[in-house]
């Protein structure tokens, strides 16, 4: 670990997929579920297996991005937001679903919309558009800015407790960057490249505020 408290984990393969039917059942979602269980309290030595799956509405049809995820889960698992069209000709957007009530509907004002995260109790959801972090409630309501033209390459972030957003962008050739709620941005982690790292993205902040990233 760093200075920071952020510890690296091993960096992971990702793949370009195209957009799947509406009907079939979120795949896409275990990678996010990974992440989200990763935050969760201890598991047991045995921990049940755990399985989401979902039918989309009518001609929905989910985005999926050639790096990061299109799907993200709540912190308690009680919503699914995700990017999709709900139609062919629709521009994709946030849509919202109710695990426990099985309703799916459109975030409001989400439109071109991107790689969506939760904030830690569930209610608000980041993303990203036009290069802009923005954040909206789940039940709709007034988008608001988090910081301007500061995700460029965006590589992934996470939402803390203490309500600032730890993300990287540029590929994650910068290192780790956090933002606080008034926009204010300071650096998180550096690029050691003498030990071979090239970059960090994607990060979960653990219990405690540890940083995990890859």
């Amino acid at each position: 670990p760093d200075e920071t408290g952020a510890v690296a984990a091993p960096p992971q393969p990702r793949r370009l997929a195209a957009p799947i039917a509406a009907t079939a059942v979120i795949a896409l979602a275990a990678g996010a579920l990974t992440t989200w269980l990763s935050t969760r309290t201890a598991l047991p030595s045995s921990p049940p297996v755990v399985r989401l799956q979902a039918v989309f509405p009518g001609q929905a049809t989910l985005s999926i991005a050639p790096i990061g995820s299109e799907v993200a889960i709540a912190p308690d698992g009680s919503r699914v937001v995700y990017v999709a069209q709900a139609a062919p000709s629709s521009l994709p957007q946030l849509f919202v679903r109710v695990m426990d009530r099985g309703e799916t509907s459109p975030i409001p004002g989400t439109e071109l919309a991107q790689s969506p995260f939760f904030s830690p109790d569930g209610e608000m959801v980041a993303f990203v558009r036009d290069s802009n972090l923005m954040k909206v409630g789940v039940r709709g309501g007034n988008l608001a800015l988090i910081c301007s033209g500061c995700a460029n390459g965006f590589y992934g972030g996470a939402w803390s407790e203490d309500d600032t957003i730890v993300f990287a962008l540029a590929g994650g050739s910068g290192g780790l960057l956090r933002v606080r709620p008034d926009g204010q941005i300071s650096p998180v982690t550096r690029i050691d490249q003498a030990a071979g790292e090239s970059r960090h993205g994607f990060p979960s902040i653990l219990p405690g505020g540890a940083i995990l990233f890859m």
